[in-house]
């Protein structure tokens, strides 16, 4: 593979190392939102000391399971260190910044570990996680920006730290996420690649290094689906895809052009994910792990418009605040400056039927008049990435409103990513709008999969059938077939037609949906209603049960929803339940 003979300061674009370029962002337009802020968030954290990362802090995860507490300090340090960069780039003039930016460096630098105790097993030294190879991208381009300002004791601090902590470690040992195909390849392999350009020479040394990471790019890309769907989550593209890009920008530069990972097939189905993905203005599907409401990086998007025109340029209402990020992620935060184009207009999401056949995702986005209605469902299988026990679930929206709902992620804790994974709510059948058939609920696994049936677009309606009998370990269940017919009329009407079939009438079979926070009653029978919505079922078939329940989000605040449950009164061998839910 070829590698050029560029430098660390010449991986970036030249403006990027021009301090009048950054000081004229303070008075240009486009930047303004940018800049007033960051500026805020400096004068706000300056006049504040730095927290501790204790060692009590550390051990909380290990004696807890609580990961939030040390997390909420690990990710304010570096929120800190990103802010007094920016204001030491846009106002070199005030020397207190650039003081507080040496002081968090320092203090970042003197960690005791990079990173996350949830991350670390067996207290490896050797271990890079997300945020360890996070940060060494971070300091070793702060470095490559900022050198004159850190100083040179500080500079060799930086790179003595990246090189003792990561690049050394990578180079003596393989890691699981070098052959892994979702996020943890792409952030890792790209920010470890990233230091190494900022960092070293030209040289075999580098070049192995690079070879690896290109090799691992190209597990992560085997992870998706010719649709160009992210499994895992909108935000998971946004992680996971951006650090993909962050890093096959920095390679096109240090390779003088020669080695694009952009040509890489399935790329640009990758880029064009992120206009698929929304429902209304900032919600987005929020199946598996992703949380329902999201903000966009105008600068990554930027950048994919002008690699792959048909990418769309987002509005300019739907732009990440700069505090938007919990985890103050350098990479991106850097690229919403240098990346923005203020020659770029936005525009709302267009009104269209996606139909993702790779992974059996669709999603429906149209207006009447003044509202906006949007519908998504989804087939695939039970061994996704951040795998939800989902298949065949659904969402209905209204003007931002979910009526359906999924509940997206939950709070990342102790026993999440485990064996106790399917005892969360958020990640059981038993959060999602699937039925349950003889007690039973669908479980995971790769082998509990859809099969796509039908689909049918027209202007007026969209059908997608999906056979889901497969899901469930349920003896006898022959077939399990769920219809969605969504019809785009002034007011939308969904209708849902599971159709049963077993060797012999089943004890029960209960559908189950999540909806809304919202006063749901019943209206008449066979009805239940809250404003904006009915929903219509066979009184005779069919006994409801509502109740109100909450799970802890993934901010770890309660988030309540209802639950419907409709109980078949006399449920049969094969038999077909119909439910309806109308707008009104």
């Amino acid at each position: 593979m070829l590698f050029s003979q560029h430098k660390g300061t010449e991986l970036l674009p030249t403006f990027v190392l021009d301090r009048t370029w950054w000081e004229e962002r303070a008075l240009h337009p486009g930047w303004q939102r940018l800049v007033s802020e960051t500026r805020d968030e400096a004068e706000r954290l300056i006049k504040r000391p730095a927290p501790q990362l204790t060692d009590d802090l550390f051990c909380l995860f290990e004696e807890t399971g609580s990961r939030k507490e040390y997390e909420a300090v690990y990710f304010h340090r570096r929120h800190r260190m990103n802010t007094f960069a920016f204001m030491t780039l846009i106002h070199s003039e005030k020397k207190q910044y650039k003081q507080a930016l040496r002081d968090e460096v320092e203090d970042v630098c003197s960690e005791y570990s990079w990173c996350l105790p949830a991350h670390i097993k067996d207290d490896d030294p050797s271990t890079i996680d997300l945020f360890a190879a996070e940060t060494s991208f971070a300091l070793s381009e702060m470095k490559s920006i900022l050198g004159t300002e850190l100083g040179e004791r500080l500079c060799r601090r930086i790179e003595e730290e990246v090189r003792g902590r990561v690049l050394q470690p990578f180079l003596n040992h393989t890691y699981h996420w070098e052959t892994v195909d979702h996020n943890w390849a792409a952030v890792c392999a790209g920010s470890v690649g990233a230091a190494a350009m900022h960092l070293l020479e030209e040289g075999e040394v580098l070049d192995a290094i690079l070879e690896r990471n290109v090799r691992t790019m190209d597990y992560f890309l085997s992870g998706f689906n010719e649709d160009g769907v992210c499994l895992e989550g909108y935000q998971y593209w946004q992680y996971g895809f951006g650090f993909f890009v962050y890093f096959a920008d920095l390679l096109l530069a240090h390779s003088g052009g020669h080695i694009n990972l952009f040509q890489r097939a399935g790329v640009g189905g990758l880029a064009r994910f992120q206009q698929k993905a929304f429902l209304y203005r900032s919600k987005v599907v929020s199946f598996s792990d992703c949380v329902p409401e999201q903000a966009v990086h105008l600068g990554l998007s930027h950048y994919l418009h002008h690699c792959f025109s048909d990418v769309t340029v987002p509005d300019d209402h739907l732009r990440a605040p700069y505090t938007d990020d919990h985890c103050a992620r350098w990479a991106p935060l850097l690229r919403e400056w240098i990346w923005f184009d203020d020659t770029l207009q936005g525009r709302k999401w267009e009104d269209k039927d996606e139909v993702m056949a790779s992974s059996q995702w669709v999603v429906s986005r149209f207006h009447a008049d003044t509202d906006h209605y949007a519908f998504a469902a989804k087939g695939g299988h039970n061994d996704e990435p951040h795998n939800h026990n989902d298949v065949g679930q659904m969402i209905m929206m209204k003007n931002g409103e979910a009526f359906l709902k999924d509940l997206g992620a939950g709070l990342y804790q102790k026993g999440y990513f485990d064996e106790k994974r399917y005892t969360f709510i958020t990640n059981h059948a038993r959060g999602h709008s699937l039925p349950v058939i003889n007690g039973i609920y669908q479980t995971e696994g790769r082998e509990r999969k859809a099969v796509q049936t039908n689909v049918l677009t027209e202007n007026a309606r969209l059908v997608y059938g999906l056979e889901l009998g497969g899901t469930y370990p349920v003896s006898g269940l022959t077939s399990f077939h769920r219809t969605f017919i969504w019809h785009k009329q002034e007011k939308p009407v969904l209708e849902i037609h599971d159709a049963f079939d077993l060797e012999k009438a089943p004890a029960d079979i209960t559908e189950q949906f999540i909806l809304g926070d919202l006063l749901w009653t019943q209206k008449t029978s066979g009805v239940i209603a809250a404003e904006g919505m009915h929903i219509y079922y066979d009184p005779s078939q069919m006994h409801p049960v509502l109740s109100r329940e909450y799970f802890m989000n993934h901010d770890g605040e309660k988030e309540f929803y209802q639950c419907l449950k409709l109980h078949a009164r006399n449920p049969t061998q094969t038999g077909i339940m119909k439910i309806a839910f109308s707008f009104s």
